[in-house]
């Protein structure tokens, strides 16, 4: 689950440096799942900007948003790691080995500049929910910071994926780029210059190579963080013998959305990406997207405190 990510060497002995979270789907294959209809269409941005902002907009998350077919993976359960490009372990080492203290005293002092709501939850839930997910860890990692990334991100995906997991990934980057100061994120083809790496391979082998990936885990996120918490790089490691494609939708995207600075779980919503025993959480529910829209709003700066996140949250929250 958060914060996380076929050949390569990873060491994570990264001590309360990396907020890693490991995704513990123990539900049998053939357990009854929940596909959540979307009925939205999300149009990827030709260009990476940050939106536009009004001090009178309000954002505002229903039930809809967009459906990828769920057709069932076919691919065998064990499945051999693909070659991958030249230089990608070294990138991976290098984004692992690029830890900085946290030292640095976060800036309090912002102009919120857009209001969040999400219909049919209220201003409370929609914020203990952010402090919930956001500003806690499901490894024990409890650093009561934000975390989130200040800069255009790249991402890069290697391994034994297969089309519908690229075109997933590309339709939650689409969605991130509609929120409100989110800084862009896109995909790209080469990983010497991605920010995040998402890497698919089988569960044992992904357990030889993370050592903080368990023999019953599916998905593993490591964070790096620079002195004034905002994050510079991100490794997920998704278990590629997956089969039911719902339960492969749902690790996916709680490990990508984990990668943006919301490493933990919950039991509060079962409805949610982010709780705690879900396979069959296709798409981010629309308070999962709220929660998002609160950590990326102009008014919550990297490295605030609990209390500091929910006194600027209780602003612009409706």
């Amino acid at each position: 689950m958060i914060k996380k990510t076929a050949a390569v060497i990873l060491t994570f002995t990264l001590c309360v440096l990396i907020a890693g979270c490991a995704v513990r789907h123990q539900l049998p294959e053939n357990a009854s799942t929940r596909t959540q209809t979307i009925t939205e269409t999300v149009t990827v941005p030709s260009t990476i900007t940050t939106a536009a902002v009004s001090q009178t907009q309000t954002e505002t998350f229903s039930e809809t948003q967009t459906a990828l077919p769920t057709e069932a993976v076919t691919e065998a359960a064990s499945e051999p790691v693909s070659e991958e490009p030249t230089g990608l372990v070294e990138r991976i080492t290098e984004i692992i080995s690029a830890i900085i203290p946290t030292t640095a005293a976060p800036e309090t002092t912002v102009p919120v500049t857009k209001s969040v709501s999400v219909n049919g939850y209220s201003k409370k839930q929609v914020i203990n929910y952010f402090v919930e997910t956001a500003m806690n860890s499901e490894r024990g990692v409890n650093l009561g910071r934000v975390l989130k990334w200040t800069k255009p991100v790249r991402v890069y995906t290697g391994g034994n994926s297969n089309d519908r997991d690229e075109e997933l990934i590309r339709s939650l980057c689409a969605t991130l780029n509609t929120i409100d100061g989110f800084p862009g994120i896109s995909v790209t083809g080469n990983s010497s210059n991605a920010d995040i790496i998402i890497l698919f391979a089988g569960r044992l082998q992904l357990a030889s190579l993370i050592s903080d990936f368990g023999l019953f885990d599916d998905g593993y996120c490591g964070l790096v963080w620079n002195p004034s918490y905002s994050l510079s790089k991100a490794v997920i490691g998704i278990n590629s013998s997956i089969v039911s494609r719902s339960k492969r939708d749902s690790v996916i995207c709680e490990e990508f959305l984990q990668a943006m600075g919301i490493p933990n779980d919950s039991d509060w919503y079962k409805n949610s990406v982010f709780y705690q025993t879900s396979d069959s959480v296709t798409w981010p529910s629309k308070l999962d997207w709220g929660v998002v829209s609160v950590l990326y709003n102009p008014g919550i700066k990297p490295g605030m405190t609990k209390s500091q996140a929910r006194e600027v949250a209780e602003t612009f929250v409706k």
